[in-house]
C-alpha cells in the first residue's frame, strides 16, 4: 500500500533499472500504461487489489526479464496479449478476480 491516487507515475516508466515494483492495494484506477515495456529489467511486477481496467498492453511482453505478473482484482477485461508468451522467464501470471475473456495464448504454453 503506497496511497499511489489514480494512476502510476509516469515517470515510473522511465525507471529501466528497476527489477521489482509492488503497487498492490492502493487506489490506482485507468489503464496500465505501454509505458511499461521500457522497464526491460523488471523482474517481479505485482499491481493487484486495485481498480485498473481496460486491456493488458501487449507491451508486457517485451519485459524480457519478467518472471512474475499478478494483477489479481482488478477490472481488466478483453483478452490477454499473445505477446505475453514471448517472454521465457515468466512463471507466475495471476489475473483472478478480472474480466478477462477469451483463450490462453498457446505462446504462453511455450514459457518456461
Amino acid at each position: 500500500n503506497n496511497n499511489f491516487l489514480n494512476h502510476l507515475p509516469t515517470e515510473l516508466y522511465a525507471l529501466e533499472t528497476v527489477e521489482i515494483l509492488y503497487a498492490d492495494n492502493n487506489l490506482l484506477n485507468g489503464t496500465l500504461s505501454s509505458g511499461i515495456g521500457n522497464m526491460k529489467s523488471l523482474v517481479d511486477f505485482q499491481i493487484g487489489r486495485n481498480q485498473l481496467r481496460g486491456s493488458l498492453p501487449a507491451e508486457l511482453g517485451d519485459l524480457p526479464n519478467l518472471r512474475i505478473f499478478a494483477a489479481q482484482r482488478n477490472l481488466f477485461y478483453s483478452s490477454l496479449p499473445k505477446t505475453l508468451g514471448n517472454n521465457e522467464r515468466l512463471v507466475k501470471i495471476d489475473l483472478r478476480d478480472n474480466k478477462i475473456e477469451g483463450t490462453i495464448p498457446s505462446s504462453l504454453g511455450m514459457s518456461r
